[in-house]
């Protein structure tokens, strides 16, 4: 990924990504568990507390094998290394992906597990190029295996709205943006964090009181979330 420094309000970088507290931690944004050494230059990384950085490591390590398994399907060995590795160091995962299979050879997936992952990566990438958290913001997801969409629901994921407003100033996206407009490159919103693996876009073309966060994992899911603005301080709500 390309580096950009962002000069944004560094009150902004004094707070958990997801609840606000206190940055204990560095959170990469996505996981490694998602990615393949060797790892990309530059990772997203945000400020975390020690609870929000480590209490879906489980979560994400079970939706980074059941979208190996959604690719290489369960009876193959995994192509990623390190699912592989996983694969021979938790056979609890394996076991209890095996047990998800139906006889027609689908996977019933655990969706609350899912949600929590993809909320969680949302938060940390709209943090990261926003430059605020987001513990105020209610989390509305939708994620589709890749293969169910047609054509045309593939192009509206893929779609991204030039900004109707500037983010955040000094914010990673707002830099962006500018440079592109400066550039006369327009604006390219779609980032590839390692090619194949992860990719994401920040849509605010809306404008008003929300976002959206999207997401490309293992080239297999299709996930976007949106974050709204609420007085509802209830950042572990998730609808669908």
């Amino acid at each position: 990924m390309e580096q950009v420094r962002p000069f944004v309000d560094e009150r902004l970088g004094c707070f958990c990504y997801a609840c606000n507290g206190a940055p204990a931690t560095r959170d990469h944004v996505p996981a490694k568990v998602f990615l393949d050494e060797p790892f990309p230059d530059n990772l997203p990384i945000v400020g975390a507390c020690r609870a929000c950085n480590e209490g879906a490591s489980i979560d994400e390590e079970y939706v980074a094998c059941l979208l190996e398994v959604a690719a290489c399907g369960f009876r193959n060995e995994p192509e990623r290394p390190k699912i592989r590795r996983i694969f021979r160091e938790r056979p609890a995962i394996v076991a209890r992906l095996g047990r998800a299979m139906t006889p027609e050879g689908c996977i019933a997936v655990e969706h609350e597990r899912v949600q929590q992952v993809i909320t969680k990566l949302a938060r940390g990438l709209w943090s990261y190029e926003i430059g605020e958290p987001t513990e105020l913001m209610k989390a509305e997801v939708r994620f589709n295996p890749i293969a169910t969409l047609s054509d045309d629901d593939l192009d509206a994921f893929l779609a991204i709205s030039a900004p109707t407003i500037f983010p955040e100033v000094g914010s990673r996206l707002m830099i962006k943006v500018i440079e592109g407009l400066g550039e006369g490159q327009g604006f390219h919103p779609w980032q590839i964090v390692q090619p194949s693996r992860f990719s994401y876009a920040v849509d605010i073309g809306g404008g008003g009181a929300s976002a959206r966060v999207k997401m490309i994992i293992r080239d297999v899911l299709a996930a976007e979330v949106d974050l709204v603005a609420s007085s509802n301080p209830d950042p572990g709500r998730i609808t669908r």
